[in-house]
C-alpha cells in the first residue's frame, strides 16, 4: 500500500478498508488533557491526528507504542 496513509479496518479481517488518512499534510500530536470517556479505554494513551477536514483520535495500549506511532506518523506529516 501506500506509505503516505494510514487505513483503518471494521474488523482483523476486513479486506478493505473503512477509510484512508492522507499522512502527507497533518499533524499529530499526544494530548495529555484529553481523557477517554468509556472505561475501557481510560489506561490507554491517547494521541491525535488531525487532517485538513478532520480530527482522529487514537489509542495506544502503551507510552511506548504511542510514541512509536506518534514519530512514526510524524516523519510523514508535512
Amino acid at each position: 500500500g501506500n506509505p503516505d496513509v494510514l487505513e483503518y479496518y471494521r474488523s482483523k479481517s476486513s479486506r478493505k478498508p473503512i477509510r484512508t488518512i492522507d499522512l502527507q499534510e497533518c499533524e499529530v500530536t499526544i494530548e495529555a488533557e484529553v481523557r477517554p470517556t468509556k472505561r475501557q479505554y481510560q489506561n490507554q494513551h491517547l494521541f491525535v491526528v488531525k487532517t485538513a477536514t478532520r480530527i482522529f483520535y487514537l489509542l495506544a495500549k502503551t507510552a511506548e507504542e504511542m510514541n512509536i506511532w506518534v514519530q512514526s506518523i510524524g516523519q510523514i506529516c508535512t
